[in-house]
């Protein structure tokens, strides 16, 4: 093998690195721990072993993904006008709950779903 071929192969399997090991961060497996958190204002808790601020900042991808879904869904979904971020966060919770078999599957989706489900728009 040549020394360029070795090199760009070697560093391929490095920047790969092991199959499967890197988690979907869009699946609802990802979310839902930090979206937990949001629901119960348990802003303290970091169970993940990473830090203060890394675990803070995905707790408000929870919350923006949700939030910017409902902002950009208003002729489809309708919350009641005072509803805050921590109960559109907890109906969310909810619908993905009760559907196990879908954790694997695109967390704003399923958010989208959850939100229509719970506050559709009445034409």
């Amino acid at each position: 093998m040549r020394p360029f071929s070795l090199i760009v192969a070697i560093l391929a399997a490095i920047s790969c690195g092991p199959a499967g090991a890197q988690q979907d961060v869009k699946s609802a497996n990802f979310y839902m721990p930090y979206c937990r958190d949001v629901a119960l204002s348990n802003f303290s808790s970091n169970n993940m072993g990473e830090s203060q601020g890394e675990h803070l900042f995905k707790m408000g991808m929870c919350v923006g993904t949700i939030n910017g879904i409902s902002y950009m869904s208003k002729s489809r979904i309708c919350p009641p006008p005072a509803v805050t971020p921590e109960q559109a966060t907890r109906v969310v919770l909810q619908y993905i709950d009760q559907r196990p078999a879908m954790m694997n599957e695109n967390f704003g989706r399923l958010a989208f779903e959850a939100l229509q489900s719970a506050w559709p728009c009445q034409r």
